[in-house]
């Protein structure tokens, strides 16, 4: 579920026109990037809730799960803010939302499942880029 429902969430929102408009830095991702590396992030963070469900049972994953959905939406919704909206600024305080926590999330999986919260560097290294290079297009491109 997570991996189909992250990978229609980002091809549907990716606008490639107003993207490729935007004053970015050097280290920014080719537009194509953004999906496949999106679609691995949601594919890790799956398995790791996954992990954490399966080891520990519903009942007490319970509270690491609901900090994991956070975080998902949280993932889930810096698409249509900064791509469907094109609203850099809204778009980088919910990275940093995102950021938090997924950060958390780490933390909350890694009192159940070592390898949950081994699965999450990923996701942690890539929102940690996407944040940066948020903020940089967020103060490079002043009202967008």
């Amino acid at each position: 579920g997570t991996f189909v429902g992250g990978s229609v969430i980002v091809s549907v929102y990716q606008n490639d026109a107003w993207y490729e408009g935007l004053t970015k830095p050097d280290f920014a991702p080719a537009v194509w990037v953004i999906a496949p590396v999106y679609t691995l992030t949601f594919l890790l963070e799956g398995l790791g809730a996954w992990f954490v469900w399966y080891s520990n049972g519903i009942r007490h994953s319970y509270p690491h799960i609901l900090v994991f959905a956070c975080q998902y939406a949280g993932t889930l919704a810096w698409f249509p803010t900064f791509f469907g909206y094109e609203f850099t600024m809204a778009g980088t305080v919910v990275s940093i939302g995102s950021w938090t926590l997924t950060l958390l999330t780490v933390l909350a999986f890694s009192r159940c499942s070592w390898l949950s919260s081994v699965l999450l560097v990923v996701p942690v290294l890539w929102k940690t880029y996407c944040l940066v290079w948020g903020m940089d297009i967020m103060i490079t491109n002043p009202g967008r």
